[in-house]
């Protein structure tokens, strides 16, 4: 059984269509930008970090990778 699974999970991982690969890539982009939003519109990391159900490093971070992408910096 347990030689099943696995075998079944390795499918699994091989199948994985490209366009499943860009869209996990745009939404991980658009969450992003909706934390940058978030920040923009309230004025305050504290309070989009209530908001958007993040932690503040969390927030932070996505910011940052934001400018990286962007070449802002």
């Amino acid at each position: 059984v347990f030689r099943c699974a696995r075998a079944t999970l390795r499918r699994r991982r091989e199948a994985v269509p490209c366009h499943s690969i860009r869209r996990r890539a745009a939404d991980v982009q658009s969450r992003r930008l909706r934390h940058f939003l978030a920040v923009y519109a309230h004025r305050s990391l504290a309070r989009a970090v209530e908001v958007l159900h993040v932690t503040q490093p969390a927030l932070s971070k996505s910011l940052h990778q934001l400018e990286e992408q962007l070449g802002v910096r």
